[in-house]
């Protein structure tokens, strides 16, 4: 794999450093010690009711062992609670690193976040999911670039993927744990240097790469956005749309605007069907009673 000082030549222009104020992790040598649960119901409830993800889509990224239930303890406050563990894998399959996501709210122990959230292990490394079959940077063309979708949050991520799963095609989506330009750079130079010559890095067309950034659409990620105005690859933009009201929205927003819509629309669908089989009914016993009538012989009295 190359390195973070190698990524940056790589990307020329594409400098390490963050858009808010918060340092680059240094890379360190990760120990992976996580006792992963072996039940996750308390993962899978919390997706499911908070975060508005499908089965569907929990059980993927546990099939891929990319996500796990453990228990983190606060050894300064001896506080323990569950957590979903979002490994960080490399080239070689070795974890690099872990993200936290605390499952249970305390803001009085997390703040106006309500719940914990942790990066441990290398900085320059996120979740990284292949979609469909990412070519190879020596196979790559014009045509079928490596296509890399940026993030950054976890459940971000797994909600594009849920939206958008039918038509990302092949791609390799990626978590920066933030808005970290060398992790970005890190994922790219990896790509790179695990499928080409060094004498060839130099001579690399851009056009093999394809970075589309999804991040969050508020005015950090706005930000992060100019800085990658460099011409070293393809760049598009595919940010949420922000929704009325908001200073800031994800894609995990964006999902729950759709299930919620969704959910009206059926309830509404719901109710019409139910209006139009009450009308059904009535009209058939309606027209029950006419019949019933019309069968029933005059009676006629007599003087």
């Amino acid at each position: 794999e190359c390195t973070h000082a190698e990524a940056l030549q790589y990307l020329q222009t594409v400098e390490a450093g963050a858009v808010e104020t918060l340092k680059e992790p240094t890379p360190t040598n990760f120990h992976y010690y996580m006792k992963e649960h072996t039940q996750q119901n308390a993962t899978i409830d919390y997706l499911l009711q908070e975060r508005k993800l499908s089965r569907e889509t929990i059980d993927f990224f546990f099939e891929q062992n990319l996500m796990a239930q453990s228990t983190y303890t606060d050894k300064e406050i001896g506080q323990s609670e569950p957590v979903i563990v979002f490994k960080h894998v490399g080239l070689e399959e070795k974890i690099k690193g872990v993200a936290l996501q605390g499952i249970w709210e305390n803001k009085k122990l997390h703040g106006e976040r309500g719940r914990l959230k942790r990066v441990w292990g290398n900085g320059y490394y996120g979740l990284t999911v292949r979609v469909g079959y990412p070519p190879k940077i020596a196979e790559a063309t014009s045509e079928k670039p490596i296509k890399i979708i940026v993030f950054e949050a976890p459940i971000d991520l797994m909600s594009y993927y849920e939206l958008k799963k039918e038509t990302i095609g092949d791609a390799v989506l990626f978590c920066a744990n933030g808005l970290k330009k060398g992790a970005v750079s890190t994922l790219i130079a990896n790509e790179i240097g695990s499928y080409v010559k060094e004498e060839e890095k130099s001579t690399l067309t851009t056009e093999k790469v394809q970075l589309v950034l999804a991040v969050d659409n508020d005015e950090a990620g706005k930000k992060f956005i100019q800085q990658f105005s460099n011409n070293w690859c393809p760049i598009t933009l595919d940010q949420p749309k922000l929704i009325e009201g908001k200073s800031k929205t994800d894609w995990n927003d964006i999902l729950k605007q759709t299930k919620n819509e969704t959910k009206k629309k059926e309830a509404k669908l719901k109710r019409q069907e139910a209006k139009k089989r009450s009308r059904e009914r009535n009209k058939e016993m309606s027209e029950k009673t006419q019949m019933k009538q019309k069968s029933q012989p005059e009676i006629t009295l007599e003087e």
